[in-house]
């Protein structure tokens, strides 16, 4: 079961429900794979799991979240 509170859309994310989540491409930039949830509906939409990580590490550790989050969520470069 996901934990809604640390993805600040989960609400809209997950919808009537989810069943799965799933590793494909995105289909707007193919390049990237990336997670989706699927719902219920047979729906999917993109699911970010970093994001979630981000809160998660904001909302447990406050006082060494960001400095946390500047070493070890860094963006890939090109």
């Amino acid at each position: 079961m996901l934990r809604h509170s640390y993805h600040q859309y989960s609400k809209d994310k997950i919808g009537c429900g989810h069943d799965f989540i799933m590793v494909d491409r995105h289909p707007q930039f193919r390049h990237s794979r990336c997670l989706f949830l699927a719902r219920t509906d047979d729906g999917w939409i993109v699911f970010s799991y970093q994001k979630c990580l981000r809160d998660y590490v904001r909302d447990r550790y406050p006082s060494h979240a960001e400095r946390f989050i500047r070493e070890h969520f860094k963006r890939a470069s090109r």
